[in-house]
């Protein structure tokens, strides 16, 4: 049987609950139901098309470099990123294969760089990026005139030994050559090491066709070009299948090994690639819609610049702004 409770308990429950509230509402970040239950005041939305960012740190970079950088921007009339980055990576043609960043005892990482510069046409991408290479163009094209005699005689000494080790191998088959000479032949070819031009970078390749150049330039190599026709080739403009082990092994710098019938065996131990790339909205498309380059890391490894340029506005299919 129900029996309620007497006024005199009532009142005292009701007393101490009134009490409790009260000591409640005195604690540090006390919300009143009032409050609580009111409905929220949203603050208005930033438009995903909207960025604040701040300028590239010009200062960043060595005094001349920085000062040619702002004059090339003045110049072309063409946003400070661009040729900023650009820089970066042509100083990192320089480095590559001589200097490592050490992060931890136990972590190393090259200095090459991959950099995807992304403009609309007609930008004065061509202009930028033209103006930042001529400085290798005319250090390669002197240092090739001053050595044109030493290459030209290496040659001749590779076609000399050549023609040797042929007379040596006839006369060895008919047993008029001994056993030391022949040893001697060997010795001599596989010390000998022809000097070649200096190539500091390329445009137009095969990855087939890359790898060689890494492998006869102590495994250094560039490719800069104001297109993104590369992109093609590795996704199998040629081959018909999709190949892009020598660049991911060039950015990190793991060993190349090449072993097919038909074409010379090559070894790379460190290899070194540095990537610049001046290219239309359409191209950086298509990168990122490539299941394969997206799956393997390929395109995580570049640094991908669209200069001076606000995302929302533009073709850009991700947001990445400078």
């Amino acid at each position: 049987m129900y029996t309620p409770l007497a006024q005199e308990e009532l009142d005292t429950i009701w007393d101490s609950a009134l009490k409790f509230g009260r000591d409640l509402a005195k604690q540090d970040g006390y919300i009143s139901p009032k409050e609580y239950n009111k409905e929220p005041e949203w603050e208005t939305p930033i438009p995903f098309d909207e960025y604040n960012l701040p300028p590239f740190p010009l200062d960043a970079l060595p005094k001349a470099v920085g000062d040619y950088v702002a004059a090339l921007s003045e110049s072309t009339q063409t946003p400070v990123d661009m040729a900023a980055t650009a820089a970066i990576a042509i100083l990192s043609v320089c480095m590559q294969g001589k200097f490592k960043i050490r992060a931890k005892p136990d972590w190393i990482e090259p200095v090459n760089i991959f950099v995807l510069n992304v403009m609309n046409p007609s930008e004065r991408k061509s202009a930028v990026e033209n103006a930042m290479i001529r400085p290798l163009n005319v250090y390669e094209s002197e240092r090739n005139v001053q050595n044109a005699a030493a290459i030209e005689a290496s040659k001749m000494q590779k076609r000399i030994l050549e023609r040797r080790q042929k007379v040596l191998e006839d006369q060895a088959s008919k047993g008029k050559a001994d056993a030391e000479a022949v040893r001697r032949m060997a010795e001599e070819i596989a010390g000998y090491k022809e000097m070649k031009p200096m190539k500091l970078y390329v445009d137009d390749i095969t990855t087939e066709k890359l790898t060689s150049v890494l492998a006869d330039n102590n495994g250094r190599a560039a490719i800069l070009s104001t297109e993104g026709g590369i992109f093609d080739t590795l996704a199998g403009a040629y081959s018909k299948t999709v190949n892009i082990d020598v660049m991911l092994k060039g950015y990190s710098g793991d060993s190349i090994r090449v072993d097919r019938i038909g074409r010379n065996s090559e070894s790379i131990m460190n290899p070194a690639l540095t990537v610049l790339l001046m290219v239309q909205p359409s191209v950086l498309s298509g990168l990122m819609q490539n299941g394969v380059f997206r799956g393997r890391g390929l395109t995580a490894r570049f640094f991908v610049l669209y200069p001076g340029i606000v995302c929302g506005k533009t073709e850009i299919p991700f947001p990445v702004c400078s």
